[in-house]
Formats: structure tokens, C-alpha cells, sequence
């Protein structure tokens, strides 16, 4: 039932459509009266007519749309013959089937030729009527959108000896365009085939032409412009190429080379990945190059612009990110396109970083014009300008600039037109723009700015009231409102006018904010400076009180007479590899002997007369502690035993390293207890590490029984 349903669907459809073409004639015509309408009594567009009426002799040009003319011969013209028609047109739906081979007999002035949208006209009954067209006036022949899927051959064999400059195919549906038809146009400089559908062209029979535009096709691959030989072009006269929305993948360094007089090419629209090395650099003419509106764009090459014969770029709404990792190869993006005068880099991402703008753009001195709209810009790079001295028009809009250095725009004698509307400019003041530059300028466009209605904003007002410069200011007063403060908000710009007294008070107001501010921020970072950096304040408060007993007369005990070693380390095997590594190569590095159990213990003997004996034979007991070592039975007897050696000798006979901070969870009551009465170390990397490391020495090398320097 319901393919049954779908199947009448389509059916219909298919029927209303057939009717809607064979009434679309008497559809319209009813819309339009039927009768002829004159432009300047030189031109007439007749509408819906069966025939065509006697005209004016003043009629040069004539267009005829919806009429019904299903078969054009000589005697259709007969009231017209008398007429010196330039221009003839049937330009929409005139139900034409057959053109006879004398139909334009009478017209000896006729030089445009316009067949188009009329879908039942034959290609080949309208070849033999091209014979009885004016070799020596016959310029340009349009025939759009009559839905020709192929052109016979000798389409043109009629039009040999014409000076036809302008062939325009548009809207019908080649897939294969074979140019060699149009070597009989020995003249032929324009050639245009937008919407055509086109997947390949053999260019061979494009000797003399100059112009082409392939808009809206399905080319894949730039088509190759060189012969068998690959050595001499096809089109040696080509000037301008388009190949707009097409569908090219890729531009390989060879893809134009046989294009020497190319001076225009246009690729919007298609749908490359990447740009590659010197892509443009076999086109030695090559002017003006336009790569607009490319989303898929993700790749440019370093020197993918290689040219120094290119003028204009425009390189616009692609949305490609300069700003990505690769950042600092695009430094050399231009270096070889140094004679470019016009570039457009509009709707794509710059970097954040000024110098890698400066890095970019820098190598164009000779530029004239550039546009750099909505490109996420926030700053504006020291010194660029100056490298451009000929500079005549900056389009800034739609950035989010705020301000900029006094000397940004400084020597810019050649600039006429700024634009920096839509930024975030707050404040304009008296050394924002020279007054050189502004009297100078003759478009000067900075509306819809956040603007501030405060007292330095002042200097800015009374220049505009002073001067006739809000001349040059599109849309005064009209977009340039208040922001701030809130009482103002949206209102004029214009409207804010400040007394002296009220500046003088906010003047007073504004430097006791900046002191109150300015304490509160010092206060804010010594607290946060002192959370962060308090074991190293610490650390270093241990290491000065060390040395302050020391010049105090407090001499080490040397420990070469009655030790054999300097330290002994307690240590839970889970941080084996810190101590081993790090503190044990640390301190022998410093010429002490340092006592590990594995190394230094004798073999035969049981662990814990070991630890006793030497542990006696050691000047200090080094306790390495860490959350493992508290978890540890084995370390807790240690830490007893380091207990009794420091009621013994004192606190100076340990040297206590907090590795690891132990969770409150695993603290023994040994532990709190060594912890509470002997100052302990806390190990940091980074900045406190090397006062860490100092503090350790000390404490080894400190004499016994000494006051207390620290509780830590």
C-alpha cells in the first residue's frame, strides 16, 4: 500500500511538472501585460507577445521574453527589418523549436546575439542560422541555459573569419568541454561556462583567448594548459582564469605551468586541504591571486605565496588558523611576495602573539592596501606601519583591539582610510593618533567601539567639536554611545559633556582607587607568595640561624677522630631509589662517609646488632621519613632507637628529612614525638632545592650539644 502511494506521489509530481512547463508561458503573461516597454527610447523588452510589432527606428536594442515564437525565421523580423538592431535578445521562454539558416539576414548591425532558456531549441537547427549572421560587427553570442548536454563538432564552422570576442555556454550541461570547436573564432577572447557541470577540459582550440571563467563546475584538477610536449601552452594568451566552486583538491607546484601570461586567478570556493611550496611560482605574469571562502583549508606550505610579480591577494573568509603550533613557520609565508600591494587576510585567525604578526606581515614594505577584518586581533605589533611608508587604506574592523602604543601609527603620511569600528576601543586621547595623521585622513571610521564617558575621554571631544574631522567620521554621531559607566550607558557619545570641576574631582577620586588598589594587590600577593613558597621560607630561616650560631663561636666537632662514619641513614626501602640517588650521591659527592646497611653492615651478624653498632660508629643518624616509612614496624625501631641517641647527645645528633608528608592516619606517637622536640627538613624541588641540600650539610657537619636554632 504504501509503495502503491509513493509511486501516485511521484506520478503527480511528474504531471504537474510537465503541466507547469507547457502554461508557463500563458502563466506569466497573465502577470504581465502584453506589449513592449522602452528604456530611453533605445532599448525595448517585449513581453508575451505572438509576433513582433513595429518598433521605433531609434531601437537598438531588443529583448523579447515569454513571447511565442516556436519558429524564427527572416519573415519574424519583417516589421523590424528597417531597424539597425545592435543588441537582440530572446532572453526567457519564447517556445523557440527551429532557427532557419536566413533568420538574421536583415539585421547588417546586429553585434550581441542572446539565445537563452529555451529548452526545446535543437543545437543543430541553430548552427545553420549562425551563417546568416554579419561577419564583419558580430561580437558576442550568449546562449545560456537551453539545457545542450553536447555541442556537435562544427557548431561554429559558420562563424571562420568572425571577429567573435564574447562566447558565453552558461547553465547548459557539458561534462566534457572540448575547446577545439572554437578554433574556427580565430578572434574569440572571452570564453564563459559558469554552472555548466564540467569535469574536464581539453584546452586545445583556446589559442587566442584571454579570459575564461569555469564558476560553479566539478573540476577536480586544474586542467592542463600544455600541449603533447608539455612545453608550449595551449592558451598563450590567457589573462584571466577563474575556478570558482569548483571541487580542486590540490595546487601542485606544476599545476600552472604552461600559463606564462596569466595575470588573474581565482580559486574561491573549492575545496584544498593544503597549499603547497611555491604552488604560484611558474606563473611569471601572474597580478591578482584570489583564494576566498576555502572552510576545508587546514595547510599552507612555507612559501606557498612564492611570487614576485603578485600585486593583489586576497585571501579572505577561509578561517584558517594562524594562530596554530606551526605559528613560527609563517614567518617566511610572504618573504618572496615582496612587491604586494593589496592584501586581504580578512575572517582568518592571526596569531595572539605580536611578534609572530610582526614576523608575517613585516617582509610587504610596498603594500598599499591592507584589510585584516575579524582576524581576533588584540594588539597591534610595534612598528609594523613603519615598514610599510606607502600604506593608503587599514581595515581593522571587527578585532578586539583596545589600545595600542603612542608610536603605532606615527610617519603614516600615505594613509587615507583607517577603519577600527567594532573593537573595544575604551579610551581615544591625545596620543592615540598624531593630529598630522587625522587631518590627513579622509575616511576615519571607528564607530561601535564600548566607548568610556569619562573624563579622559575629553580630549577626544573637544578635538571633534573643534574641528571639522567628525566630517570624515562615518555614521557621527549616530553609532558611537557610552559603555560605561552605568548611569550613561547607550547614550550619545556626543551628548557627554564634562564640567572642569567634575574632572577635578574624579581626577582626586581616581589616584585614592589606584592607592587603595595598589595596597590590597601587594597585600594579596605576599599572602599568596607566602601560602605557596612556606617550606622554603623555612628552609631558608633554618640555613641563617645555622650560620648565626656559628659566627657566634659554635664549632663543628670534626668527625674524622671519633667516628668512622659521617652519617648513618634510616630509610624505608620504598624510597630506596631518592636515597640512593639523590641524597647518598649528594653527600659523598661533598667528601662525607656516608653508612647504608646494605653496603656497610657485616655479613654474619644479626640486623639488629647492625643497626646498634653502627649506628654508634656514625657522627649523625640521618631519618628519612615518608607515609611508607611511617606504615613500617622495622623503621618505628628505628626511629626508637634514633629517639635514645637524641636524649643522649641532643637534637643536633639527628638530622630529620621530611620526604614524603605523612597523613595524619599513619602518625606514630615515636614519630610525633621526634617530630615535636628536633627540627626536621622538608624536602622541595624546583627553587628551595638547593637551600635544601645546604641545610642538610649543615646539619651533619654542625657540632653536638649545640642551643636549639630552629623548631620547624
Amino acid at each position: 500500500m504504501d509503495m502503491k502511494r509513493i509511486a501516485f506521489i511521484l506520478f503527480s509530481v511528474c504531471i504537474g511538472y510537465i503541466c507547469f512547463c507547457l502554461t508557463e508561458n500563458k502563466d506569466n503573461c497573465r502577470k504581465i501585460s502584453n506589449k513592449c516597454c522602452f528604456v530611453n527610447n533605445s532599448k525595448a523588452t517585449c513581453k508575451c507577445l505572438r509576433y513582433i510589432p513595429f518598433l521605433n527606428e531609434s531601437v537598438l536594442t531588443l529583448e523579447l521574453r515569454w513571447c511565442y515564437l516556436p519558429h524564427i525565421t527572416r519573415q519574424t523580423f519583417q516589421n523590424i527589418s528597417s531597424n539597425k538592431i545592435i543588441h537582440l535578445a530572446f532572453k526567457k521562454y519564447n517556445s523557440i523549436r527551429t532557427i532557419s539558416t536566413d533568420a538574421f539576414s536583415d539585421f547588417k548591425y546586429l553585434k550581441t546575439l542572446e539565445v537563452s532558456c529555451e529548452k526545446q531549441l535543437d543545437v543543430l537547427h541553430f548552427k545553420s542560422s549562425l551563417k546568416s549572421l554579419n561577419v564583419l560587427l558580430f561580437k558576442k553570442l550568449f546562449l545560456k541555459r537551453n539545457g545542450w548536454t553536447s555541442l556537435p563538432d562544427n557548431l561554429f564552422a559558420y562563424l571562420a573569419g568572425f571577429n567573435l570576442s564574447v562566447l558565453s555556454l552558461e547553465e547548459n550541461g557539458f561534462e566534457i568541454m572540448n575547446a577545439s570547436i572554437f578554433k574556427p573564432m580565430s578572434g574569440l577572447r572571452k570564453f564563459v561556462c559558469k554552472k555548466c557541470s564540467i569535469t574536464y577540459l581539453n584546452a586545445n582550440g583556446l589559442k587566442t583567448v584571454e579570459s575564461i571563467d569555469f564558476t560553479n563546475n566539478n573540476i577536480i584538477e586544474v586542467p592542463d594548459f600544455c600541449d603533447a610536449t608539455g612545453k608550449h601552452s595551449l592558451a598563450p594568451m590567457l589573462k584571466y582564469l577563474t575556478l570558482s566552486k569548483n571541487t580542486i583538491r590540490l595546487i601542485l607546484p606544476n599545476s600552472f605551468k604552461c600559463l606564462q601570461s596569466l595575470e588573474t586567478l581565482v580559486l574561491d570556493g573549492n575545496i584544498m586541504k593544503e597549499l603547497t611550496k611555491n604552488g604560484f611560482s611558474t606563473l611569471p605574469s601572474l597580478i591578482r591571486l584570489s583564494i576566498n571562502n576555502i572552510p576545508r583549508l587546514k595547510r599552507i606550505r612555507m612559501k606557498a605565496f612564492n611570487s614576485t610579480s603578485l600585486r593583489i591577494l586576497q585571501f579572505r573568509q577561509n578561517g584558517f588558523r594562524f594562530d596554530n603550533d606551526n605559528t613560527y613557520h609563517f614567518r617566511d609565508l610572504f618573504i618572496n611576495t615582496y612587491n604586494l600591494r593589496k592584501l586581504d587576510l580578512s575572517k582568518n585567525y592571526l596569531p595572539h602573539k605580536k611578534q609572530h604578526v610582526l614576523g608575517i606581515i613585516s617582509p610587504l614594505k610596498k603594500l598599499r592596501k591592507l584589510y585584516m577584518e575579524t582576524t581576533g586581533l588584540a594588539e597591534i605589533p610595534e612598528g609594523l606601519f613603519q615598514n610599510m611608508p606607502f600604506l593608503q587604506e587599514l581595515t581593522l574592523i571587527g578585532n578586539k583591539i583596545a589600545r595600542w602604543h603612542p608610536s603605532t601609527f606615527a610617519n603614516m603620511t600615505n594613509l587615507r582610510k583607517l577603519h577600527l569600528d567594532g573593537n573595544l576601543i575604551h579610551i581615544i586621547n591625545k596620543t592615540s593618533f598624531p593630529r598630522m595623521l587625522l587631518n590627513k585622513l579622509e575616511i576615519f571610521e571607528i564607530s561601535n567601539n564600548p566607548f568610556w564617558c569619562t573624563c579622559d575621554q575629553r580630549w577626544f571631544l573637544d578635538m571633534l567639536r573643534s574641528t571639522n574631522i567628525t566630517k570624515k567620521i562615518r555614521n557621527w554621531p549616530k553609532f558611537y554611545s557610552c559603555a560605561y559607566p552605568e548611569n550613561l550607558k547607550n547614550s550619545l557619545l556626543d551628548s557627554y559633556r564634562p564640567t572642569d570641576a567634575e574632572c577635578e574631582i574624579n581626577y582626586f577620586t581616581s589616584i585614592i582607587i589606584i592607592a587603595v588598589c595598589s595596597v590590597l594587590i601587594f597585600v594579596f600577593f605576599s599572602a599568596f607568595i607566602l601560602y605557596r613558597c612556606h617550606i622554603n621560607i623555612k628552609n631558608l630561616l633554618y640555613f641563617a640561624r645555622v650560620h648565626h650560631r656559628i659566627k657566634k663561636g659554635y664549632l663543628k666537632l670534626m668527625s674524622c677522630n671519633d667516628f668512622d662514619f659521617d652519617a648513618f641513614v634510616v630509610y624505608c626501602d620504598s624510597d630506596r631509589q631518592w636515597v640512593h640517588n639523590d641524597l647518598i650521591k649528594r653527600l659523598e659527592g661533598n667528601e662525607l662517609k656516608i653508612c647504608i646497611h646494605h653496603r656497610d653492615f657485616q655479613i654474619g651478624e644479626p640486623i639488629i646488632n647492625n643497626i646498634e653498632k653502627f649506628m654508634n660508629k656514625s657522627w649523625k643518624i640521618i631519618v628519612v621519613m615518608s607515609n611508607d616509612f611511617a606504615k613500617s614496624e622495622w623503621c618505628q625501631w628505628e626511629v626508637n632507637l634514633a629517639l635514645e641517641r637524641r636524649r643522649r647527645q641532643g637534637m643536633n645528633a639527628l638530622v630529620l628529612i621530611m620526604y614524603r608528608q605523612i597523613d595524619s592516619k599513619h602518625m606514630t606517637s615515636g614519630l610525633r614525638t621526634l617530630l615535636n622536640t628536633t627540627p626536621h627538613l622538608i624536602f622541595t624541588e624546583d627553587f628551595g632545592e638547593g637551600m635544601f641540600w645546604n641545610a642538610v650539610l649543615n646539619g651533619i657537619n654542625k657540632s653536638l650539644m649545640l642551643p636549639p636554632t630552629a623548631i620547624l
